[in-house]
């Protein structure tokens, strides 16, 4: 088990209470002392800091999803190891899981409405390479106003990779991840029509439908589109969220497209505008962020020229 008095040797977080436990671990409200900032903390269980390689491998998954910028996505903003067992840790929700909103019975007030947002943050990862391939009900966050946080991307391809480590989520998992199939953003797209199901009718629907029943009669003129969504051959479903979001009506290019993390030249952007927001035009400056705007340059065009040179020899040779 983990120590909370482990957690003051280094990044000081306070634990305040336990939301949820499943085979990843304990999900906690934390604080992390130093900036007093509210956050979550998901402490990961002691069998992946015991197999060798599984670590690695999340990290890599974290480092993908901390890339990405989006404010329907959770940022992730520390992981490591206090004590005996790893962690990670993302920005608090606005709002509360969507396990604990829906009931056997019920899903939420405004379903489409609430859908469209989750379409919109699962996309949004799709245009930068991030596929989330575990989507269910305790990682997509719901608040008053019926905006949508996503979080814990990329976890399933730790769990393909080390069966033992982690939960699958049986009843939103698609077919081919039950075994060696391949999988795309079409998976998401079968898990995004369960989770559709369950925000309308609640989860005594979902299960049934997910156990291969009809689907209910007053879906209309949405059940064509959720039976192509949970068709079991992939190639046949939507290609992606936002391709299923254009059968829908709606125009995915409208949508805003958030920075990537890894940008030199749009984080020095961000401080040209920053410094000149706060009224700092004068020319020391301009000088400082004009020297490190040539030196991103001149780095660049060093690594370019390194390529250009490699395979001119590889071409020689």
């Amino acid at each position: 088990m983990y120590n909370k008095a482990d957690y003051g040797k280094t990044e000081t977080y306070e634990l305040s209470g336990t939301l949820s436990a499943d085979g990843w671990g304990e999900l906690h409200h934390a604080r992390y002392l130093p900036h007093q900032r509210q956050l979550l903390v998901r402490i990961l269980t002691e069998k992946l800091s015991a197999v060798a390689g599984a670590w690695e491998l999340l990290r890599g998954e974290l480092r993908a999803w901390a890339r990405v910028k989006h404010s329907g996505i959770l940022q992730v903003l520390d992981w490591g190891k206090i004590g005996e067992r790893y962690y990670f840790a993302t920005e608090m929700p606005d709002g509360d899981a969507l396990e604990t909103l829906i009931t056997w019975d019920k899903g939420v007030d405004y379903p489409e409405h609430v859908f469209i947002n989750i379409l919109k943050s699962v996309e949004a990862a799709r245009n930068w390479g991030v596929l989330h391939l575990g989507l269910n009900l305790n990682n997509i966050w719901l608040s008053e106003q019926g905006g949508i946080q996503v979080g814990e991307y990329g976890l399933w391809y730790v769990t393909r990779e080390y069966p033992g480590i982690g939960e699958e989520n049986g009843l939103f998992m698609a077919p081919e991840q039950r075994g060696a199939g391949r999988v795309s953003a079409a998976t998401d797209v079968y898990s995004l029509a369960l989770v559709f199901i369950s925000l309308k009718y609640g989860m005594e629907v979902t299960q049934e439908v997910a156990g291969g029943a009809a689907l209910p009669e007053d879906l209309g003129d949405l059940k064509p589109v959720v039976t192509r969504c949970l068709d079991k051959q992939p190639l046949a479903r939507y290609r992606s969220a936002g391709e299923l979001a254009a059968e829908l009506g709606l125009n995915p290019a409208d949508w805003t497209r958030e920075e990537f993390r890894d940008c030199p030249i749009c984080s020095l952007r961000d401080e040209i505008m920053n410094k000149r927001s706060q009224g700092s035009d004068s020319p020391a400056v301009e000088q400082e962020v004009r020297g490190k705007l040539e030196t991103v340059i001149w780095i660049t065009v060093g690594v370019m020229a390194a390529v250009v040179a490699v395979l001119w020899l590889l071409a020689v040779w």
